[in-house]
């Protein structure tokens, strides 16, 4: 059986995108999941007495899931392995609101090294009517074919 083959590697300029929306709940189990004890994820009450006047995803929720849309578009194409982020917090995410995340490829480098090439990315996280909440960038190694699979 002929096995599927490997598209070729992204190219500067590449852009893809979606979409994400944050449930009250969403928040609330998340900033629980990972032990933050801020009142604007977990507490109506205190969020909506609060200048965002309701729940409020924490940062690390919303950049977790940027970073999990770049990897998820990767993993559908390339063995690949995410080597850095960086982002900027720019406006709170609101309970209830949906977002779009958007990445555009920014430069695609071969690394002998570290045995693949190393994409890097620019995105964004826009709010409804397009307010940008985070700016982000990241870089990611597509692995050459097998390097996964043998300790190196």
């Amino acid at each position: 059986m002929p096995s599927t083959p490997t598209p070729p590697l992204p190219h500067v300029g590449l852009e893809f995108s979606g979409e994400a929306t944050f449930t009250a709940d969403a928040i609330k189990d998340f900033a629980r999941l990972v032990g933050d004890a801020n009142p604007l994820h977990h507490d109506s009450a205190t969020a909506e007495a609060s200048r965002f006047g309701g729940i409020i995803a924490s940062g690390g929720h919303t950049v977790s899931v940027m970073m999990g849309q770049a990897a998820a578009f990767f993993s559908q194409h390339w063995p690949n392995i995410g080597l850095g982020y960086s982002v900027r917090l720019r406006r709170p995410v609101l309970a209830g609101e949906t977002v779009k995340i958007t990445w555009r490829v920014a430069s695609v480098e071969y690394n002998a090294k570290l045995k693949g090439t190393v994409i890097s990315m620019d995105g964004t996280l826009a709010k409804p009517g397009g307010a940008i909440a985070i700016t982000g960038s990241c870089q990611a190694l597509i692995a050459d074919p097998g390097s996964f699979n043998s300790a190196s």
